[in-house]
């Protein structure tokens, strides 16, 4: 009979010195995770006439930062036992936390830049249920993190059932692997150097003082830009658009370097990166949502992304979100490769059903209201209120006609036990729910539904809810019926 050691008898280990590291750069990855919600402090900052506060700031940030690393390292601690991982970790707030190997979703590696070096390495460990938790133990030699993540997995992995108690067939040790060319394109349909580009506009709207320096710097030395020539300013514009593309490339290279996917006995797993290497995986009985999705980029370039999401609640504390499965660039033969994995019937032998056109009320008010606004601003401001009138209607119709698009291809389906739903205008996207996974269904009706004699049924997952708009109301509770029936009478595992 195994013993249950007490916190007390446990050995507890720290982690290496070099583990402040580890700790100062999550708190720097934090910051800018965040930076949005210090756009409104940087404003102020930027247009005080306080020159030193700036970088009083920036210093005073920089030496708790640093101060709380190492008070970090100090009080993080962890034991490992047979059948669990026990963590303690807090400098003021004190957190004491065990993560039994049965209920570890994952058990991850990250071999990050800095401790590559060493021959050390990261090790995430993901739970299940409703409080999970994501734990990070740093600066672990390779060899005893490989083995630690073998310990602990050699528990939670058993083969899936179905109802009758036979195993289910498995895909056994495929791989698909991605060139440089791959990556590159993967560069090219990522959106995230644009959102950061958006996140930063107003923040460097604020830079006068900057941008009179500048402008009589450039005027000095590029005497051509007081020409005002039109093809100037174009190819400044364009070159600044191409070095975005390049940071976004180089950024996709430097992430999934090599980036390989294994698939065996129902374990899917990706590994790749040039200076840090990352291991994700997921199992496919936790599978909670998957997503195929095109940008007009990606349309173009006739690629698609893949994201798996699974069973991760945020952990509490440490700020640490959900992690999807993502892989970044897939050709259509590959995406079929995919769907064949995950056991996704072909949709295009679906019949997809639109939801109804009263879905274009909302937008329709809205836009009328902008129209009135606009047209009485334009009354009194414009020279041309004729041109004004004109200008605005077009506008509007152009709203009105993305509308009317938007509504024509968001569609959905119900297709072998899955929710499918399909929406974009320019790009696409693609969703699939697993039905009998699904938490909890509502029939909502806000007052506009209510006198319209409608209802919205919310699905709501794991992975993130879905709704499906605009049914009347019996039709409503007879979907709510007939799902909840689905997943109560479904004995498959979901998680």
């Amino acid at each position: 009979m195994r013993m249950r050691l007490s916190m007390t008898e446990l050995v507890w280990q720290r982690t290496p010195l070099v583990t402040v590291v580890f700790f100062l750069l999550k708190a720097f990855k934090q910051l800018v995770t965040n930076f949005s919600n210090f756009i409104p402090l940087l404003t102020v900052i930027l247009v005080s006439e306080q020159k030193w506060l700036p970088y009083a700031l920036a210093g005073g940030y920089v030496v708790f930062t640093i101060i709380n690393a190492i008070l970090t390292h100090r009080f993080f601690l962890f034991a490992v036992t047979d059948d669990a991982v026990h963590i303690r970790m807090g400098v003021f707030s004190k957190k004491n936390l065990t993560l039994k190997y049965d209920r570890i979703q994952q058990a991850e590696l990250h071999e990050t830049w800095y401790f590559r070096p060493l021959g050390r390495t990261v090790l995430r460990v993901d739970s299940a249920g409703s409080a999970g938790k994501e734990v990070e133990i740093p600066g672990l030699k390779v060899a005893y993190a490989l083995e630690l993540r073998q310990q602990m997995l050699a528990q939670t992995v058993r083969a899936e059932t179905n109802e009758q108690g036979e195993q289910i067939d498995a895909v056994d040790s495929e791989q698909q692997t991605f060139s440089v060319g791959e990556l590159i394109r993967a560069g090219i349909i990522d959106n995230r150097v644009f959102l950061l580009l958006a996140l930063l506009l107003y923040p460097l709207s604020q830079l006068d003082d900057f941008y009179d320096q500048a402008g009589d710097w450039l005027v000095a030395n590029f005497s051509f830009l007081q020409e005002g020539n039109w093809w100037v300013y174009g190819g400044i514009v364009t070159g600044f658009v191409a070095l975005l593309f390049i940071a976004a490339i180089f950024l996709s290279v430097v992430q999934y370097h090599n980036l390989t996917v294994s698939v065996r006995n129902n374990r899917f797993q990706a590994r790749g990166g040039l200076l840090s290497i990352r291991t994700l995986s997921f199992r496919y009985h936790k599978l909670q949502k998957v997503r195929f999705h095109q940008n007009l980029r990606a349309r173009l370039l006739e690629r698609s992304t893949l994201r798996v999401g699974q069973l991760q609640p945020m952990a509490a504390g440490q700020g640490q979100a959900k992690t999807q499965f993502t892989i970044p660039v897939l050709k259509p033969e590959q995406v079929q490769q995919w769907r064949d994995w995950l056991r996704l019937l072909d949709s295009t032998q679906a019949t997809f059903r639109r939801f109804s056109q009263l879905t274009l009320i909302t937008p329709a008010l809205w836009l009328a209201i902008l129209f009135a606004v606009a047209a009485v601003i334009f009354y009194f401001q414009a020279d041309s209120f004729v041109v004004a009138l004109a200008v605005i209607t077009a506008v509007w119709l152009l709203l009105q006609a993305y509308a009317v698009a938007r509504w024509h291809y968001h569609k959905y389906a119900e297709i072998d036990g899955w929710l499918v739903v399909r929406r974009g205008v320019f790009g696409r996207r693609e969703t699939w729910y697993p039905l009998y996974k699904a938490q909890h269904i509502d029939v909502a009706e806000s007052p506009w539904l209510r006198l319209l004699g409608f209802a919205d049924v919310k699905i709501h997952t794991a992975a993130g809810s879905e709704t499906l708009e605009y049914y009347p109301l019996n039709q409503a509770l007879e979907l709510q019926a007939r799902y909840v029936q689905a997943v109560a009478s479904d004995r498959r595992r979901w998680m």
